[in-house]
């Protein structure tokens, strides 16, 4: 089994509309311009296992969350960087994550 740390530097949202077992949305992450993971976010109840995606023929972490945590994920990426998606294969166990120690109150008087 794989573990992935992937670094990403930029970010792509897709809100969708419309009912399906399709996810609410979706961000797609990227690093230098290269897929580095994603995010899909579903209906509270409905959120499957984290696993891989390889649509450019690399996989890369997707990791799935309720639709309930989609306004606290997206204040991190806009806030906060350096940034990872990370997944252990082994057990499913995926996570965004800053990567390094940030200060406290970092944004505070800007």
């Amino acid at each position: 089994m794989a573990t992935y740390n992937n670094l990403f530097d930029t970010y792509q949202v897709y809100y969708y509309g419309g009912t399906s077992p399709a996810p609410a949305a979706v961000i797609l992450t990227y690093h230098a311009g290269a897929l580095a993971g994603q995010m899909s976010f579903y209906p509270s109840g409905s959120v499957p296992a984290n696993g891989t995606v390889a649509p450019l023929g690399t996989a890369v972490p997707a990791l799935n969350f309720s639709l309930d945590s989609f306004d606290a994920i997206f204040e991190v990426l806009r806030y906060t960087k350096p940034l990872y998606l990370s997944l252990d294969t082994s057990t499913g166990i995926g996570y965004l994550t800053t990567g390094s120690l940030v200060p406290t109150g970092e944004e505070e008087g800007k």
